[in-house]
């Protein structure tokens, strides 16, 4: 799951606001490059870097292990390493699932991520608000969303096309 490092935030530093969190995404919808400044607070990238051990231990690619846990592809037995495999979804196949790790944001700020059997899955479910919103579940029908896609660079996850969804809930 690419360079693990890279997404944590300092300690001490502020949950990113939902004002920010626009900002960083109107930056990156106009450069399409560099760092957002988004990342993990420090307890949850230390939650990420020991599942992601577990899961090289168990799987013989963290895709694989993507495949299994978010599109519910069976698994099977790699006779050469012994290690848990699967097969990759419909290219149609869309999920949407809370972020397991998410971005250091504000309490009041949901960090899903919605992840797609193909790029062209994923760039039609993303094309504008209705599109999305169609993917989204009733709890989170009324609320304020932002999205994006992180340049290939910076993305933890390769090989999955997937989309960081932020909600923020109408006062």
């Amino acid at each position: 799951m690419g360079d693990v490092g890279r997404a944590v935030r300092r300690d001490g530093a502020a949950p990113i606001t939902w004002d920010e969190l626009r900002d960083l995404v109107a930056v990156l919808s106009s450069i399409g490059q560099g760092s957002l400044g988004l990342g993990r607070n420090p307890q949850v990238q230390n939650e990420f870097r020991n599942t992601m051990a577990g899961v090289r231990q168990r799987f013989k690619s963290p895709n694989d292990y993507l495949f299994n846990r978010v599109f519910d592809q069976p698994t099977q037995v790699d006779p050469d390493s012994g290690l848990l495999t699967a097969g990759p979804p419909a290219a149609t196949s869309l999920r949407l699932r809370d972020n397991d790790f998410p971005y250091d944001v504000t309490p009041d700020i949901r960090h899903c991520v919605l992840w797609a059997g193909s790029t062209d899955a994923l760039q039609g479910a993303i094309a504008n608000e209705t599109s999305l919103r169609r993917h989204l579940p009733v709890a989170l029908a009324g609320a304020d969303l932002l999205w994006f896609v992180n340049p290939p660079h910076l993305q933890s996850v390769k090989g999955i096309p997937h989309a960081h969804i932020f909600a923020r809930l109408k006062k």
